[in-house]
């Protein structure tokens, strides 16, 4: 198969697709304001939604509807990323990461951040001369984040297709020759209670070459710390180790978002002839070294001293291969945000996610190493299990694509609905006395899931929400169906 039509069958197919330079219909749909008549009447309940805010800010906690911090209408959302419950991370389809949900309930209003990137560097071969660097993304930052990375893809040259759990990005770079097929891969899986606990994404790189020489291409994955939220951004002191293990080489951060320890890694592997480097940065400097040494050496400089008291670090991990003319090349890249114990608003109890079962230990950079490394192993095989069960119905002739497009998309939900999915807790039974012995047995195996009934409405497993989207949960998550309704059913009489 020709290049050109590797990429097609890519892009190409059933999903939700979309350009770089696509406008969206509704930009920033205007809020809801009742009439002045109405209005009038509401004033009583406003005060008395106001105090009751207030009440609950003042004691640690959230008002369950926050009418004073509403959402924002985002036009250039993508498929998320991470499996069920673990905390999801959010996607811009013109590149990049946003919109964090890795605190139990709460969904970040985060835009794009520049240091959380792809970075694309293309050199001759021949000549060792840059051909291209860019960062892989359309997006707009202001000036003073990273000034030096100041090349950006040109919306016009970049096309996506999103059907979760997956989604692809393809980048035209330049007049380079060069083309970047980015397929993003999520472990959720039908029938699945194990991976698809997993707090990770996996990118597949595809990059073809359609140019006359051969080239030097490198991929750079860069990643700060915290979620983008400025008052988690210097919370706590900043970790990083370099984990080498066979092939793999894994870069970790470790840190803090809300008192609670997250650490997250990027890994890769060296093999078929690809090199991986990795380096520190400041998120809050110019970026200026990185960027030199990709543009002058096509690679990372190995500093990995930590500058004293680090509350804000980022890390970069860079693979570095050669492609031949007309030829492509394949390089994965394993996203790991490992965060075993997390707690609500109030920090009355701290509990322990659902993997933690699978990947667990003392040493929070050889656990996230370890998540990185099943990622690697795994990606074909989840792939094959994925296709499986989108196939039937991609490939059926009676439905129309915008409907099965829409019905796996529109089972983002189940990653990014703040949901939580928890391992089982003795003290679960001693608090609640009225829990069964069958619902007690089931949450050990299966653990206690909940998701919120919105991302504006802090209320979790909402009954009648939960209605509609229970067949969902019952086609492809049987047992998780299961947990929500022994949660229920033990409460009432």
């Amino acid at each position: 198969m020709s290049t050109l039509k590797q990429r097609d069958a890519l892009l190409e197919d059933v999903g939700w697709k979309a350009r770089g330079d696509r406008v969206p219909e509704f930009p920033n749909p205007r809020p809801f304001f009742p009439r002045l008549k109405h209005s009038i009447k509401l004033i009583p309940l406003f005060l008395r939604v106001a105090l009751h805010t207030f009440v609950e800010w003042w004691n640690g906690r959230e008002a369950f509807i926050d009418i004073f911090n509403v959402f924002r209408h985002f036009s250039y959302t993508g498929v998320p990323l991470g499996g069920i419950g673990s905390g999801s991370i959010g996607t811009d389809y013109r590149g990049g990461f946003n919109r964090f949900s890795i605190i139990p309930g709460i969904k970040e209003q985060t835009d794009v951040l520049k240091a959380n990137q792809f970075i694309a560097s293309v050199h001759s071969k021949k000549t060792c001369e840059l051909i291209y660097q860019s960062i892989l993304t359309c997006a707009q930052f202001p000036a003073t984040v990273l000034p030096k990375w100041d090349k950006t893809v040109p919306a016009e040259d970049l096309r996506y297709r999103g059907l979760f759990p997956r989604a692809w990005q393809e980048f035209r770079l330049g007049n380079s020759g060069i083309t970047v097929v980015i397929e993003q891969v999520s472990p959720v899986i039908p029938g699945d209670y194990t991976d698809s606990s997993l707090p990770l994404a996996l990118f597949d790189f595809h990059v073809f070459n359609d140019s006359g020489e051969e080239v030097e291409v490198s991929i750079t994955m860069t990643f700060r710390n915290g979620t983008g939220k400025k008052m988690w951004n210097d919370e706590g002191l900043c970790q990083s180790e370099k984990v080498q293990k066979e092939f793999m080489v894994v870069r970790t951060l470790a840190h803090k978002v809300k008192g609670m320890p997250v650490t997250y890694g990027i890994g890769t592997e060296e093999k078929d002839g690809a090199k991986v480097t990795t380096c520190l940065f400041d998120p809050n400097g110019t970026g200026g070294r990185l960027w030199s040494d990709l543009e002058v050496y096509g690679h990372l400089s190995s500093y990995d001293q930590l500058p004293p008291k680090p509350k804000e670090l980022g890390i970069g991990v860079c693979s570095t291969f050669f492609v031949p003319p007309d030829g492509s090349h394949n390089v994965q890249f394993s996203f790991v945000w490992y965060m075993p114990e997390v707690h609500f608003g109030t920090a009355e109890r701290l509990y322990t996610r659902r993997y933690c079962r699978f990947f667990n230990g003392a040493d929070a950079h050889q656990v996230t190493a370890a998540i990185c490394r099943h990622g690697l192993d795994n990606i074909d095989p989840w792939r094959k299990k994925i296709e499986a069960w989108q196939t039937p119905i991609i490939r059926d002739p009676k439905l129309p694509d915008w409907y099965k497009s829409a019905l796996f998309n529109e089972l983002y939900y189940v990653v990014d609905g703040s949901a939580v999915w928890f391992e089982y807790d003795p003290e679960w039974k001693h608090d609640e006395a009225l829990m069964s012995e069958e619902t007690e047995a089931h949450f050990k195996e299966y653990g206690r899931f909940g998701y919120m009934e919105s991302w504006e409405y802090y209320m979790i497993n909402t009954y009648d929400v939960h209605f509609y989207s229970s067949w969902a949960f019952l086609k492809n998550w049987p047992q998780i169906e299961m947990s929500i309704q022994l949660d229920f059913a033990f409460r009432t009489d």
